[in-house]
């Protein structure tokens, strides 16, 4: 059995969410088991064509019926460029939240695919650096090392976690099947084609990753 660490505070929480996979089942993952309010918070971005919202809404839509819950709240704002500190939501949104829930998770290891598409894609990523990563983050200001040094100038003193950090897509595809999620993983959308809206373009870095982790995109 894969062991996790959801690290959950007493009180309530953010969740940021592109409807992908890994943030999916954390989204599912919290709702489940976080008996305070949620807030969960999908970034619409432009390069993308502003589809990360509908898809994190048809995941929570169907854990807000699964779970039985009436204590959350879906937020979501536009951006031009997909940035890491273009995500962050406004102070209005985090009022009275103490922590930020990020999906991230560890690289897969090197040479694990390498057929991807590099271009016509709106990021691209890497693979595993072998650095252990802390789960928990005092303000949004210490995940510069991660997410790069302008997250150094965003304002929130709430402290960020990132409980799959330390954990590949494979572990999370054993998670969604441990936890009995597996429906979910359907619904989830990873890819970054610049041109593709629904569907998976079975090209992009991220459409390798889904198929490596889970055998099927």
């Amino acid at each position: 059995m894969l062991n996790f660490n959801l690290l959950q505070p007493e009180s309530p929480i953010g969740i940021m969410t592109s409807g992908g996979a890994d943030s999916s089942l954390l989204v599912a993952l919290l709702m489940k088991y976080h008996q305070y309010p949620i807030r969960v918070i999908s970034t619409a971005h432009a390069t993308t064509g502003f589809t990360e919202p509908s898809h994190a809404l048809k995941v929570l839509t169907h854990c807000v019926e699964k779970f039985n819950r009436k204590d959350v709240t879906f937020y979501t704002h536009y951006v031009d460029d997909k940035k890491p500190w273009n995500v962050i939501p406004s102070e209005y949104v985090m009022q009275n939240i103490s922590h930020l829930y990020f999906g991230f998770t560890k690289q897969p290891p090197e040479g694990s695919f390498t057929d991807f598409e590099k271009e016509d894609v709106a990021a691209s990523n890497g693979f595993d650096d072998g650095i252990i990563k802390p789960l928990e983050f005092n303000t949004i200001r210490d995940t510069s090392k991660i997410f790069g040094e302008r997250m150094l100038q965003e304002p929130g003193d709430y402290k960020i976690i990132t409980p799959f950090i330390n954990i590949n897509k494979k572990d999370i595809a054993e998670l969604y099947k441990q936890e009995d999620l597996e429906e979910i993983y359907p619904m989830t959308r990873s890819c970054e084609s610049l041109t593709l809206r629904e569907g998976h373009c079975g090209k992009c870095w991220w459409c390798k990753e889904r198929l490596w982790a889970f055998g099927y995109i």
